[in-house]
This record gives C-alpha cells, structure tokens and sequence, in this order.
C-alpha cells in the first residue's frame, strides 16, 4: 500500500525504554535513524514506536521490540590433529580434525585455503602462488550452540606421489563476525603435511666438529657453539624433542634439552649458560627438508668442575612425533680448563716513546712505563675474550689494567730510588677456579739511573790546534765519556759545524753534520769510556771554502739508557766542546837569511846592494806587499821600498835593491810583507864618506849646515865692511847713492832671515818625500 508522505507520522527509537532517536522524514516509505551501539554490555532491548501525526490508526504486522545480546568472543582454536610440519600416509581418506569453541555459538563460517604440490601447482615451480590456491569448505558439527565441537576436514590424497605435500590455512568466522585467531596466512600457513611414510631420525651427512682444532677446549665465561648435522626422512620438521647431553659419559650430562612445540632450549644444570638453541633445515626453500643443524650457543660459567684431564663425550637423543634414536658423538669430545697464562713473548714493555728490547732497561726516576699486551687461555691459546682485571708491580708501585678481547695496555710509574727493580705481574682478584699458569720469573728488570753522562776530555785532535790539510781526509775524533750505568751506543751522536774563524757565535755555519759516535772496546760504562768519530772534512769543504778563514766546532749529544741526555755544560752549539783552526788555503810567505853587499865597511854615498829570497809556502798563490825599511838605532824608521810581488804556491822569488846610505851611524834593514812574517840584515855602521880635497871634505858637510855657514860668513863680510865704511864717512851723512858695489852685494838682515826660512821649508819637504826622520830620542818611533 502506499506510504505516509513525509512529517505524517513520527517514528521513535527507543533503548531500554528511552528514547535515543526520532524521525518523521520518510523516504519512499523508508526511514532512517541513526544508532550507535553500546559497549561493555551483554544485551539491549530496542523498540520501534509509531506515532500518527495527521490521526490516523497504527497496526503492527511484526513485533515492534526485540532483545539483542551482545556475541565479544572470537573462536577459539582448542586443538588440532595436525602439526605445523606433518606427515600422512598416502590414502584416499585422510581426516583432520579442528577443535573450535565458541559462545553464545559457534562458528557457522568454515572454510580451509590449501595449495596442493601434486594438484595445484599450474607453473610447476614446486611454489606456492596466491592464484594457486585452492578453497575448500569444513564440515561443520551438527549443533552449533555447542560450546565447542570438531570442524572437520576431509582429503582424498590417493593419488599423489610418495613425497608431495600440501599447505593450508582455516578462514573460521562466528555469526557476529569475530574471526579465528592464528589461523594461518599464505605467507605463513597453519599446517603442512607431507605425504610419505614415517622414519625414524638420524644423524646426517655434515661431519660434526667443534672447530677448535684437534684439541677441543673449553674455557669458562667463554662462548661456544656446537652444530650437530641432524636427519629426518619425514623432513627434521618432524623432530619434537632432541636431549643434547655435552657430557653424556660422566655423572653430570649437562643436558640440553629442545622441543619443537617452542622452538626452546631447556638446562638445569647451574654452571650452564645458554645464549641461543635452534633446529636450522640447511634448504630453507624446501618445506620438509630432509636435513638441518642443531646448534647450540652457550657458556661454562666459572666454578665448573676444573678437572683437566676429564675427556667430555656428548650424547645426543632425536625423537620425532612416532620414534626416537640416540648417539655417542665421539666427534665431539671435548675438556674443561680454566687456566690463564699472560705471555711474556707477547708482553710489550716501552719508555719514553721506545720499546724496551730485552729483559733489562735502564730508566730514570718516576718514569711512564708502558705495558700492553695479551692474556690467553693456557690449553688451547685462545685469546681470553671476557673482560679480565690484571696487576702489575715495580717495587711498591702498582697498576690495575683490565683485559679486553684478550688485550690489556697501561702505564706504571717507575721507582724514585737508584736500585734495580723486578716488574711483576698477574690476575687482580681471580674468578672462582682460574689459575695462573703464567711465567714465576719477573717479566723484566729496570735499573733506575738519576746521573747523567758527562764530556771528560777531546783527547784528539789537540784542543785548538790547526787541522791541516793533509788530515781532512780521515779526521779522527777520540772523546772521552764519564757514565755510571750504561751508555745508549745508538744514540751517540759527533755534532759538527764549520764557522767563519774569530766572528763568534752569532753567525751562520758554512756547513754542519752529525757522525755516529762508535764506543772503542764494547766499553759502555765506567768513569773512562773512550768514543771515537771519523769525518772527511774535504768531501765538505767546496774550493771556495778552502780558502776562507775558518773554524771546526764541535759538541757531543747522545744518552744513556735511562734517557739522561749527555750534559750539556761546554758541549753545545753556542758552547762547543773544543774549537779548531781549519788550515786556510791561502799564500804562506817566509824569507831567507838576507843578504848585504858590501856588508861592511860602509860609507855614506856608497851604494849597497840588498837581497832576499821571498817563498811562498802556502797552498795558494797570493801578492806579497813587501815593504823595505832603514832603521838606525835611534829607532829612526826610513821607507827605502814597496811594491806587490805576486808568488805561486811553492814559488820563490830573490828580491834585490841598491841602497845608498845617506847619514853616518848604526842601522840595519828590514823587509817586511804586511800581515805576514818579516826579517832583517845585520846592523852595520855607515861612516863618513870618503875624502877627495878641499871639495871632498866641504862636500861631506851636511847641506843644511853649509848653508847657515855660508849665511853666516857673508853676514859677517857685509858687517866688517860696513863697519870700515863708517868710519870714512863719519864727517858726512849716509847716502845710499854712493855706496860702492861690494857694498850693495852684501845681503841685508831681513833677507838673510827670507833666506833662511825658505831653506828650512825645502828642508822639511825633503825630508817628507824622502821618508827620512830623526827620532826625537834613541827608541822611539818617528812615526807617532
């Protein structure tokens, strides 16, 4: 019939009685009210009302109020038959049945996903694909509102071949739409069931080895695994339970025990530690593969029973779901030792930056000694992996170093006092049955030396003395060494440097080097310890450097063995420790005896011939300034020559000069080479010059004094003269007109004194030009 139009009638939801919705809004006779159902309820009553607005009638052709309980439980897998990884005999009726409970019923929505390798398999790739799979439905149990029931599954598998398998998975659902829990997935299906027939487990084909070697130790705190290659024709899916005994022929097995429905390991024993255990198929693709590895992961804690001549064989017991089997794995015998060893071959000792070679060192006072090395298991040499704290001892000072991954490193402090020390070490506070097996000799000896070594003498070259020429090819050093310990030979070390000779320190060497220092004797100790260093100074001495004026200095650097540098007190670069002259290859000259002649009976202005052989002993050619000087015994000095004579290496020259004396007196010659070495003739006595007449005699006279005498007489002429002329005309007056001329050739005082004055000016520069001086006093020089 047709419906109300809309806003007719009204309609009311109501819930236990109330009122929760209304709506007049009918659409095509259809109305909708929106509800939410409540939580945390078991049931609900609901009632629809109608309510006429326009007066009309209500009839109700169906109950207008219903009770709704509420269905929270999902069903519940109680049990199956079937395990995840199963076999079956191959039989046109196979059954599998699935316990299923529910409340308030049970399920009524049953199906089984399943993949068939013999069926379904379309691509033949021996894989499960999702377009491959099979539904099917389950036979549901006759009454639902049981609590629980069996849901069954029937399969007709007579024709697959001896080895196939299928996979399935259950899609179970209740009337309110909760699902069955763990029912499986296509990536992971609930059961997988092999068609073939039982075998009972074995061992398989891998050989079992513990791969420790021959000897096969175990040590406490320390992991270990064991693989046992296991086999099954049912695939080792079909294992449930494997007893893994490690020490199957002694009273405590320590057994290890798996089972299949966990996947986990079980021990009572209390020195066991069990890290991981699982049962690996070694073909992961392969569903049901035939065979897998049994692997342990596990620890022996300290306190086990330390017995080391204990062999251990372990015993292994298989039981898949209908048998069982058992096995000695005499493969696998193992012993137990907890002995610890702390290597000295491995021990690494150092100071100051060095490793210690030997069992002995010298060092000094509160020294860093740097210890490292490793701790390994005594029996097997295995480095001990757990973490382990070690002490290490010099005289009272100790360190505490922990051992990680079998390696340890740290650093002690040596003693303050002089002495001889034993360095020590061991297991800081030992877990409980560890013994050390390590060395009862000390790991090594440490002489404490406070003294440092000290220069004694240069025995050779001669302190400054020149170092020839002839001695630069091998020049050898010989140094004397005080050292109350040992002296380090390697570090011994001859510092050279060359210097421009007598500018001091703050100038830059020509050249410089080291040379080892080699101790003479294997000597290394004691108050005398003679060193000797060889140099080849020419190989470092160019052409241009032989030449120069220089000087060879040297210092000793170097240690002993407990590190004291050599001291450095006149043995150092600023102070060197002996200084030589390095001969210069420059002219060296040197005279002969001179030579006079006449060399006696000399008079003035007679000429005398003076000779000298000039020699060049040098390892150069250079030029002479030679200068030849008069000196009389009043010191008197008179330049008679000077000239450059240029001479070869190994050149003589004779060097000749006429002199001709010019004064009465003693006086000898000398020659000179300025900078350089001079020499001188005997003294001779010059006499007057020889006479010849009146002429000879005046000629001999000095010309200065002749001169003033000759002023002097003709003064006296002029004043006799006009003294006598005086008297005749003393009636009458002077006239200068009548003066006669003997009279006017008389010179007059004031040109007697112009006379005289330029006389003594010639005199001077005579003297200045011809370098002849008088000496103010025997002895002293002119020249000042």
């Amino acid at each position: 019939s047709p419906s109300p139009r809309p806003g007719q009638t009204l309609v009311r939801l109501l819930e236990d009685g109330v009122e929760v919705t209304t709506s007049s809004m009918i659409v095509n006779g259809v109305v909708s009210l929106p509800y939410s159902i409540p939580t945390g309820r078991s049931s609900v009553d609901l009632e629809i009302v109608l309510e006429p607005l326009k007066g009309q009638g209500v009839g109700y052709e169906t109950d207008n109020n219903l009770t709704f309980e509420f269905d929270t439980v999902a069903p519940a897998m109680i049990s199956m038959d079937v395990e995840q990884f199963d076999h079956r005999d191959i039989s046109p009726r196979n059954e599998f049945n699935f316990k299923i409970a529910d409340r308030p019923v049970l399920p009524s929505h049953a199906k089984v996903n399943m993949w068939r390798s013999w069926l379904d398999d379309a691509n033949m790739d021996g894989l499960m694909d999702e377009n491959e799979v099979f539904v099917k439905d389950l036979i549901l149990p006759t009454d639902l509102t049981y609590l629980q029931a069996d849901y069954t599954l029937e399969m007709d598998n007579s024709l697959a071949p001896a080895g196939s398998y299928f996979s399935a998975w259950l899609e179970i659902a209740d009337p309110a739409g909760n699902s069955l829990a763990n029912s499986g997935s296509y990536q992971e299906p609930l059961f997988n069931v092999q068609l073939r027939s039982d075998g009972a487990p074995s061992l398989g084909s891998n050989t079992n080895d513990w791969g420790l070697g021959g000897n096969a130790w175990i040590h406490p705190g320390e992991s270990n695994i064991i693989e046992v290659s296991i086999w099954d024709s049912n695939g080792v899916s079909d294992i449930s339970e494997i007893n893994l005994a490690l020490s199957g022929n002694t009273l405590d097995r320590i057994e290890i025990i798996w089972f299949s429905s966990n996947e986990t390991c079980y021990s009572s024993e209390i020195y066991l530690d069990l890290e991981s255990c699982q049962l690996i198929p070694l073909n992961s693709s392969d569903v049901f593969s035939p065979e897998g590895l049994f692997t342990v992961n596990f620890s022996l804690e300290w306190g086990f029973n330390p017995d080391v001549n204990q062999l251990r064989r372990p015993h292994l017991m298989l039981r898949d779901y209908n048998q069982s089997n058992n096995f000695d794995l005499s493969s696998l015998d193992w012993k137990f030792s907890g002995e610890l060893l702390i290597e000295r071959d491995e021990l690494s000792l150092s100071t100051g930056g060095e490793v210690i070679e030997g069992l002995a060192e010298w060092i000094t006072p509160r020294s860093d000694i740097g210890i490292s090395g490793g701790i390994n298991w005594y029996r097997s040499g295995k480095d001990v992996a757990q973490p382990l704290d070690l002490i290490f001892s010099i005289s009272d000072n100790d360190v505490e170093i922990e051992s990680v991954g079998g390696v340890f490193s740290g650093i002690l402090i040596s003693p303050l006092e002089p002495g001889i020390y034993a360095l020590t070490g061991t297991i800081f506070d030992p877990p409980n049955g560890a013994i050390d097996k390590g060395p009862q000799t000390p790991f090594g000896w440490f002489i404490i030396d406070e003294v440092s070594p000290k220069i004694i003498s240069v025995n050779s070259p001669v302190h400054n003395s020149i170092i020839n020429e002839k001695d630069w090819e091998d020049l050898s050093f010989e140094i004397i060494i005080s050292e109350d310990e040992q002296l380090d030979a390697q570090s011994l070390l001859l510092n050279w440097a060359i210097y421009p000779a007598g500018l001091g320190l703050n100038v830059d060497s020509v050249a410089n080097g080291t040379r080892p220092l080699n101790i003479l004797g294997g000597k290394s100790v004691g108050e005398s310890i003679p060193c000797k260093a060889q140099l080849d100074l020419g190989a470092e001495l160019s052409q241009e450097l032989r030449s120069q004026n220089l000087e060879l200095r040297i210092w000793v650097t170097g240690a002993d063995k407990a590190g004291h540098e050599i001291s450095k007190t006149f043995n150092d670069i600023d102070a060197p420790l002996s200084v030589w002259i390095i001969e210069q290859r420059i002219a060296n000259y040197s005279f002969s005896t001179p030579q006079m002649t006449p060399s006696k009976d000399l008079h003035v202005n007679e000429q005398v011939d003076l000779s000298v052989w000039i020699n060049n002993d040098g390892k150069a050619a250079g030029n002479a300034q030679l200068v030849l000087e008069l000196v009389e015994s009043n010191g008197a000095r008179t330049r008679l020559d000077a000239r450059v004579v240029y001479l070869e290496a190994g050149q003589n020259i004779n060097y000749n000069h006429p002199w001709t004396p010019d004064r009465v007196g003693t006086m000898w010659i000398e020659f000179h080479v300025i900078n350089g070495p001079s020499t001188l003739t005997a003294s001779v006595h010059v006499d007057e010059a020889k006479s010849e007449g009146a002429f000879a005699s005046v000629s001999e006279i000095n010309p200065i004094l002749l001169t003033i005498i000759l002023l002097l007489s003709a003064s006296l002429v002029g004043l006799i003269a006009y003294g006598l002329k005086g008297n005749d005309n003393s009636k009458g007056k002077f006239n200068p007109s009548k003066q006669t001329s003997a009279e006017k050739s008389l010179p007059s005082i004031a040109d007697f004194a112009k006379t005289k004055k330029q006389n003594e000016d010639e005199v001077t520069a005579q003297e200045e030009y011809s370098g002849m001086h008088d000496g103010s006093s025997p002895g002293e020089n002119p020249y000042e």
